[in-house]
């Protein structure tokens, strides 16, 4: 992992990676500045092979604007078909880290996919929740607090998006 890993975040990174289960690493990422840091755990061949399960470690260390007392935090998880996936979900998480961005069910984050993986036809990524594909997998794994995330097409996202829920890296 890329800084000093706290006792909570190792906690997740357990309860994540035997939830996702298999053989799983940890990828540290920096913004482009170089000012906030992510980590993003994968495993392959999770859920079913050809599948990488991503989720990120540490973004939970950011409260999410709102009224819950105490505040809370939240992780994103994926799973994609694409090598290097986890650019995309640290992308996602440098946009609530450092922009604000809110990472809850039904928020879009406009052309994230994209920017990693140019003229796709799911630029977008859209944040649901419960992350259904490893439910049930981990009782200890509090999913409540995880974003299960996947790519949109654009058309998805006009016919499901009013205004407020979208987020957009302008």
């Amino acid at each position: 992992m890329s800084k000093e890993v706290s006792a909570d975040n190792r906690e997740i990174a357990l309860l994540t990676s035997e939830a996702f289960g298999g053989d799983w690493r940890a990828l540290g990422y920096a913004d482009p500045r170089d000012e906030s840091k992510i980590d993003v755990l994968q495993s392959v061949d999770r859920p079913s092979e050809g599948l990488t399960s991503y989720s990120t470690i540490g973004l939970s260390d950011y409260s999410i604007p709102g009224e819950a007392r105490p505040p809370i935090g939240s992780e994103i998880t994926a799973c994609s078909n694409q090598a290097d996936f986890g650019n995309v979900l640290a992308t996602a998480a440098f946009y609530v880290i450092n922009d604000g961005w809110i990472p809850e069910p039904g928020r879009i984050f406009t052309d994230v996919v994209a920017i990693h993986f140019g003229d796709t036809s799911t630029p977008h990524l859209f944040l649901v929740n419960p992350p259904w594909l490893w439910e049930g997998q981990h009782p200890r794994l509090c999913l409540s607090r995880r974003r299960t995330s996947r790519p949109i097409a654009e058309s998805e996202r006009l016919s499901r998006s009013p205004t407020p829920s979208v987020a957009s890296p302008t």
